[in-house]
């Protein structure tokens, strides 16, 4: 919760303490939707204004690899594992 600009410095606090894990395996974030925005924006290089742009649905997986030159966006708002049947 809290005003856009609170939610934004969260964001940006738990986004250094990404960072500092780059040489870590793996790293799993569960987030509501508007904070995951934020981070995904600040994750891949745009700006917050950008943030409308990205639409994570619920329960949908996005896979980024965090490079010492920038982060790769893998996988973005993945829901087959949602659907009924093999």
């Amino acid at each position: 919760g809290g005003s856009p600009g609170e939610v934004g410095q969260r964001v940006l606090a738990f986004s250094a303490r990404l960072e500092a894990e780059r040489g870590v395996e793996g790293v799993l974030v569960v987030a509501h939707s508007g904070p995951l925005r934020w981070l995904l924006c600040q994750l891949l290089g745009l700006g917050p204004e950008d943030w409308w742009q990205l639409r994570p649905s619920p329960a949908s997986l996005s896979l980024l690899d965090l490079k010492p030159r920038g982060t790769a966006l893998l996988l973005l708002n993945d829901t087959r594992h949602l659907r009924d049947g093999p």
